[in-house]
């Protein structure tokens, strides 16, 4: 969010040229859309952390490595889902 004001109040103050505030709009419009994606996913309790451990389960050399990590992430996963679920007006000031 802060990177997203900054760049919003870089383009209403500096002198830019057309290019470089397309990219710029476009990497604003990138990261908000990001913003909300995360939000859905916490929302929806997509498990984002957990799936891509998953995945990275399936890597043999990462395999032991990942099956120690694994209920930690669990964990933080689970934890984060409560929060939001819990207490949705403190998550809401700590996302802010």
């Amino acid at each position: 969010m802060i990177t997203i004001a900054g760049i919003v109040a870089a383009l209403s103050v500096l002198s830019l040229s057309r290019t470089l505030r397309l990219y710029a709009g476009l990497f604003v419009a990138i990261l908000i859309a990001f913003l909300l994606l995360t939000l859905l996913a916490v929302r929806k309790r997509w498990p984002v952390l957990s799936g891509s451990a998953c995945i990275i389960l399936r890597v043999p050399f990462l395999k032991s490595w990942m099956d120690k990590e694994y209920p930690l992430i669990q964990s933080v996963e689970s934890t984060l889902f409560d929060f939001h679920h819990n207490l949705p007006k403190h998550f809401g000031r700590v996302f802010l």
